[in-house]
């Protein structure tokens, strides 16, 4: 099934969802429908089974919901009266939020971002201490809200502020390698569509090799595999800064 075009203006509701590497066959928007609400209802079975405690399950539900509150949407639409899903990239990630929004509602994004880490693990300390597994179970319901949000028919951001911030929380060094190993790409593979899927698949082997804690090691693993399934070209924006010369307005 072919990609509808969307005309500048049109609602979010009209945007194609973004398919990445999902097989053609399950591009009719029924069927990737029930493609992505089968991966949130398997994972967030997961994520209930593994943690303890009726209030931790309630606060791992309440964070799917908070994960998928579309603030590059929200604010783009409210602070410059534009529709992220149909400029730009149209992607609902903080990449494109700056593209249509410009720096001063991009930085907004930003922030809003950084309180889908933020508040669980200011919970998790408050609560329980820090544990580093607890945390990353609220982060991987966090993630999994991100990319499937309830509130714009479960699409979402790619969700790498989120993983770049949670490894940031979860394992310093870890996110310090991969961003050496980001850094290593940009020289020797020119082109940045490879470059970030090389960066996202070993994620979950550094976390493996410095940490070889398995709920730091299943975080990882979501968020790459949810990166590499739905990343394609159409939502490179380094790709299209490049090409198109874009700079983000004030």
């Amino acid at each position: 099934m072919g990609v509808k075009e969307v005309a500048q203006g049109e609602d979010w509701g009209a945007m194609p969802l973004d398919t990445g590497l999902l097989p053609r066959h399950i591009h009719d928007s029924r069927c990737l429908l029930a493609a992505r609400a089968s991966i949130v209802l398997s994972v967030l079975a997961a994520i209930l089974y593994l943690i303890d405690g009726w209030e931790w399950r309630g606060l791992a539900l309440a964070l799917y919901i908070y994960g998928g509150v579309p603030f590059p949407y929200l604010l783009v639409r409210t602070l410059r009266g534009r529709n992220i899903y149909a400029h730009g990239s149209r992607n609902g990630g903080v990449a494109n939020g700056f593209r249509v929004g410009g720096y001063l509602v991009g930085s907004l994004i930003v922030l809003g971002e950084v309180s889908k880490v933020a508040i669980p693990a200011l919970t998790t300390w408050i609560w329980h201490g820090f544990s580093p597994d607890v945390l990353a179970l609220l982060l991987m319901a966090v993630c999994l809200g991100t990319n499937f949000s309830v509130f714009t028919g479960l699409r979402g951001g790619m969700g790498v502020t989120l993983a770049i911030w949670g490894l940031l929380v979860l394992s310093p060094l870890s996110l310090l390698i991969a961003m050496a190993i980001w850094l290593l790409c940009m020289k020797l593979v020119k082109d940045t569509f490879y470059q970030a899927m090389i960066v996202f698949a070993s994620a979950p082997l550094i976390v493996l090799v410095v940490t070889k804690d398995p709920y730091i090691i299943g975080f990882a693993l979501l968020f790459a595999a949810l990166f590499i399934l739905r990343y394609d070209r159409t939502i490179d924006e380094f790709s299209l800064a490049k090409r198109e010369g874009y700079r983000p307005g004030i």
